[in-house]
C-alpha cells in the first residue's frame, strides 16, 4: 500500500478550475486584471506557514479554497512554483465569486464559439 501526501491526493482530484484545459488557462490570463483587482491579501502567520512551505494546495485546502486554483494563485502572486511558496509574509488570494463568474463566462463563450462553428 503506497502512502500519498495530501498534496498528491488533492492533485488527483480535478475540478473545473484545473489548469488541464488550455483554453481556460488562456481565458484566465486574458482576465488577469479582473482577478488581480478583486483579490484580497492574506497575512501569513510564520509559525503556521512553516508547515505549509512548498505546498500551496495544502494551504488553499486549509483556507477552504479549491486546491485546483493553485496555479491562479501562483500567477497573480508572480510565484513560479511551489518551490517559492515559503517564507512569505502575505499572499493574494482570488475572490471565489469572481473565479466562478469568469468560469461561467468562459463556458458560455466556448459554447457560443462551438455553435458558430457548427452553423
Amino acid at each position: 500500500m503506497s502512502v500519498n501526501s495530501l498534496s498528491e491526493s488533492l492533485l488527483g482530484i480535478e475540478s473545473k478550475y484545473s489548469s488541464k484545459d488550455i483554453d481556460w488557462v488562456k481565458y484566465v490570463h486574458d482576465h488577469y486584471k479582473t482577478i488581480f483587482k478583486n483579490s484580497h491579501m492574506v497575512h501569513l502567520n510564520i509559525n503556521e506557514h512553516y508547515w505549509e512551505f512548498y505546498r500551496m494546495e495544502d494551504f488553499l485546502r486549509s483556507k477552504n479554497y479549491d486546491p485546483n486554483i493553485a496555479w491562479i494563485v501562483f500567477y497573480i502572486n508572480q510565484l513560479p512554483s511551489n518551490v517559492e511558496f515559503k517564507n512569505l509574509d502575505s499572499i493574494l488570494l482570488p475572490d471565489e465569486n469572481v473565479l466562478s463568474g469568469l468560469y461561467t463566462s468562459f463556458i458560455q463563450t466556448r459554447s457560443h464559439i462551438k455553435s458558430c462553428r457548427n452553423a
